[in-house]
């Protein structure tokens, strides 16, 4: 699978930007949070497997642009996105707000 895809680069006066998506892996307990049967992808080279798993919630696009100086490298520009993709994927795998969703009360007990 994926991770990160670069779509674009934009250069601007003194500097340039960068617009990808990276594809972060949810866990279990929060696929269903996730999960969008009416999804899209940004990236227009998706196959169908990959497309399922977003729309199943197993996997969330996040879109990303950053800026860089103007002679910023195509190695210094991906080592910063693979830094932010790391981030971005601890930070999901850490979440906790989710570790309760779907519990539920009958009226008797819970669930």
């Amino acid at each position: 699978m994926k991770k990160i895809i670069i779509l674009e680069k934009t250069n601007m006066q003194n500097y340039q930007t960068v617009s990808c998506l990276f594809w972060l892996a949810i866990p279990h307990l929060q696929r269903p949070v996730y999960a969008n049967p009416g999804a899209v992808s940004l990236y227009k080279q998706t196959t169908p497997e990959e497309l399922q798993m977003i729309k199943d919630g197993l996997v969330i696009e996040m879109q990303k642009t950053l800026s860089f100086s103007e002679d910023t490298t195509l190695d210094q520009i991906k080592a910063k996105l693979l830094a932010d993709y790391n981030t971005e994927q601890s930070n999901i795998e850490t979440e906790t707000k989710y570790d309760y969703y779907g519990t539920s009360w009958d009226g008797t007990s819970w669930s």
